[in-house]
């Protein structure tokens, strides 16, 4: 795939999930289960998290998170926002930009 074709669709993914957890969002608490140093070769090294919540009886994790501030660590409660129709779109709310 050209990266002409993979910024803007990308983008469209990006406004596509945010549009989705606008209208079909849910709050619940999720525990932070990873937690670790990403190490980069030519930028700064970043904090990187990712959280597991349940919905109903299954188990989802979020896409791994940057926390520059080193906030969060295993075991950390959080706030996610996931989308009712599709449960595995998510984002850790403290983390929302």
């Amino acid at each position: 795939m050209s990266v002409f074709l993979g910024i803007p669709f990308g983008l469209f993914l990006s406004f596509q999930s945010e549009c989705e957890l606008e209208e079909y969002g849910k709050m619940t608490y999720g525990i932070i289960d990873e937690a670790w140093l990403f190490i980069r070769k030519s930028r700064t090294d970043v904090w990187s998290v990712r959280a597991k919540y349940k919905v109903g009886n299954k188990t989802f994790y979020t896409s791994t998170k940057e926390n520059s501030e080193k906030t969060f660590f295993e075991g950390d409660t959080i706030t996610i926002i996931y989308s009712e129709k599709t449960p595995q779109m998510s984002e850790i709310v403290e983390l929302k930009k």
